[in-house]
């Protein structure tokens, strides 16, 4: 299989006829589509209100979607956009100002587990 994780705009895939959504798992903070006869997934971070910050809770639902993805042996390609104007302004910034009253060494293991959520995307087989 080909290495394929890539980010798009949303608009440049609605315009294109082949990419017409076949079946969607959708959650509140992070929504997957299918499309090419299940071929593609294309996963949509869903906050636009807040630009797509990353949070614990998103990240606990894309990790949660990419372990169902994996199991799908049709998947060729994953596509990981964000809803709205901004794929993602990166981590929360309220959460990311609130760690810093923790100890550092509780600090480092929250923001591993954090940002390993959101590396999740790495172990699709695709």
């Amino acid at each position: 299989r080909n290495m394929a994780l890539v980010k798009v705009s949303r608009n440049l895939l609605r315009r294109h006829p082949k990419f017409k959504s076949q079946e969607r798992n959708n959650s509140s903070l992070v929504t997957t589509s299918f499309q090419d006869e299940g071929q593609i997934a294309l996963i949509t971070l869903n906050n636009p209100g807040k630009l797509n910050a990353l949070t614990e809770p998103m990240g606990d639902e894309l990790t949660e979607q990419v372990h169902q993805l994996k199991t799908n042996k049709d998947l060729r390609a994953a596509i990981l956009t964000g809803a709205g104007k901004a794929f993602s302004a990166g981590g929360d910034l309220d959460w990311l100002l609130a760690r810093h009253r923790d100890t550092p060494e509780n600090n480092f293991e929250i923001m591993l587990k954090f940002y390993n959520r959101f590396l999740v995307m790495r172990e699709l087989p695709v």
